[in-house]
């Protein structure tokens, strides 16, 4: 059961597994390298800017997630490519890790490349909306799950006591570092209907990467869907 790992700010109660780096970031780069690998060959190229490469990619995610029933929505994966390789600090990162894997050096450099991954803004979230009555008690067994299972990372809710009272249905949060690290987005979202399932909860379930929330993609304002996956 956790015990640690709580913070509060501006009316979100926090949560961040304190062993993520010891005990679950290792598998995580180890997938984003394998996908990031099989993306080049598939595409043959390297480029992350390449038409051919970014479409690779999509393909590769699209497959491994649809076979575990998670619906990808192909125009907003691109788009969240698009929004991650138009700015040239990000894309120059990616870059460099692609570069480093085809060139045989990830296993020497894999403490460069999870730093290099930790700085290009991968981070996405699994959301869902639960009924306030039982929020709190969802997402305590929420965690509780995903520690068990060697997935934890880190997860949020609302702390503001006001929407307890005024809304039916309040957002759980939990995060995902690399946004296609399909094996650990498919475990955690698993768990997550799992513990839905217990509480007789049926809700889909919506994967925003960060940097929509950057841009201001939200339901409602944009041309587009706020998220790239459904569950």
């Amino acid at each position: 059961m956790y015990t640690k790992g709580f913070s509060l700010s501006e009316g979100w109660l926090y949560y961040k597994y304190p062993k993520y780096y010891e005990e679950i970031e290792p598998r995580i780069i180890r997938e984003a390298m394998t996908i990031l690998t099989e993306a080049s060959k598939k595409s043959g190229t390297t480029k992350v800017v390449d038409d051919k490469w970014i479409d690779s990619l999509l393909e590769i995610v699209k497959e491994e997630l649809e076979s575990k029933g998670i619906h990808v929505l192909s125009r907003e994966f691109k788009l969240f490519t698009k929004y991650l390789l138009e700015n040239e600090r990000q894309k120059r990162l990616l870059q460099k890790v692609v570069d480093y894997i085809s060139k045989s050096k990830a296993d020497h450099h894999t403490g460069i490349i999870s730093l290099l991954l930790d700085y290009i803004g991968l981070t996405g979230k699994w959301m869902v909306f639960v009924p306030t009555s039982l929020y709190p008690r969802i997402f305590r067994y929420m965690l509780d799950a995903l520690e068990k299972a060697k997935l934890a990372y880190s997860a949020k809710i609302t702390s503001r006591r006001e929407e307890y009272g005024s809304r039916g249905e309040l957002p759980i949060i939990i995060y995902v570092p690399i946004s296609f690290a399909t094996y650990y987005i498919v475990e955690v979202a698993e768990v997550m209907k799992s513990v839905l399932d217990e509480f007789y909860v049926s809700k889909k379930m919506f994967f925003k990467p960060n940097l929509f929330t950057e841009k201001g993609v939200y339901s409602g304002r944009a041309n587009h869907k706020s998220y790239i996956y459904v569950y």
